[in-house]
């Protein structure tokens, strides 16, 4: 996958032109029913315009995902669903990455990658290559291992304390989602993992002392957020994506109020205790 350099990602991202109809949806469907038999898109046409559009307008869904994952896990650092709280960090780090390469001109719609064909501001071209996700690896696997590989270039213009956030962890390109397939999905593994969590963990010392993968998790959860975030803000991003709630405003009004405004129901006196204690 080729990406954008920064002054390009940059002309790409303040080109939002609030496109109606099909392009302000799903991407995935976009792609799907859009841009079927359609191998590049040229700067200056309406239908580049229009896929530009919906790929930023799912940059912001996703950072929007990502802010939100990232602050509910912290509400998990329980023994009993720290477990969660691992799954809640991947998928910060997944939408995260997402974003990051989408506001690069980046975008992976199944087994269809979409990257950069001409860099120029004013005549930049997006390429769509189907089929081109590597073969024998599950859609997240196959994720990570196109993400780590496209974001080399970026290395320089990352701070490099944030940089371990970007490069494959441990030398694996599939650590992140094997081990979330592992507490998501072995009982062994979740348990052994809240039992860490119950014999390590001391809020005073957060997040130092979360225990062996959380801990990772967390590391690199936090620092794809910075990464994009700080690209995001360079690159004055704002789309209409996120109007379907409210309140009114910018994302920074969104993000506040609904993720780190809001408080959680109580609804824990609603639980049927004398059923589900045994």
């Amino acid at each position: 996958m080729n990406l954008f350099g920064i002054p390009e990602a940059q002309h790409y991202c303040v080109g939002f032109s609030r496109t109606a109809g099909q392009p302000s949806g799903s991407l995935r469907q976009y792609v799907q029913q859009n841009l079927n038999g359609v191998v590049a898109l040229q700067e200056g046409s309406a239908a580049f315009a229009a896929y530009r559009d919906c790929s930023l307008r799912e940059v912001e869904r996703m950072l929007f995902l990502a802010v939100s994952q990232y602050r509910r896990s912290l509400d998990l650092m329980l023994s009993s669903s720290s477990y969660w709280a691992y799954v809640a960090l991947y998928y910060c780090s997944y939408y995260a990455a997402t974003a990051l390469m989408g506001v690069f001109g980046g975008t992976i719609a199944r087994r269809t990658v979409i990257d950069v064909g001409t860099q120029a501001p004013g005549n930049q071209e997006i390429r769509i290559k189907r089929n081109a996700t590597p073969k024998g690896l599950g859609s997240h696997q196959a994720f990570w291992s196109v993400f780590y590989n496209a974001v080399q270039p970026l290395h320089v213009w990352v701070e490099p304390t944030l940089l371990f956030a970007i490069q494959p962890i441990s030398g694996s390109d599939t650590w992140q989602i094997d081990n979330r397939n592992l507490v998501n999905y072995d009982s062994y593994e979740s348990c052994r993992l809240i039992a860490q969590f119950e014999q390590s963990f001391r809020r005073r010392h957060f997040p130092t002392t979360l225990p062996g993968i959380l801990n990772t998790q967390f590391r690199v959860a936090d620092g794809l957020m910075q990464i994009t975030c700080t690209f995001v803000r360079q690159f004055q991003l704002r789309t209409d994506a996120l109007k379907g709630f409210g309140p009114t405003g910018r994302r920074s009004t969104k993000i506040r109020h609904l993720i780190f405004r809001d408080a959680p129901p109580a609804l824990a006196h609603r639980i049927r205790r004398r059923t589900i204690v045994v």
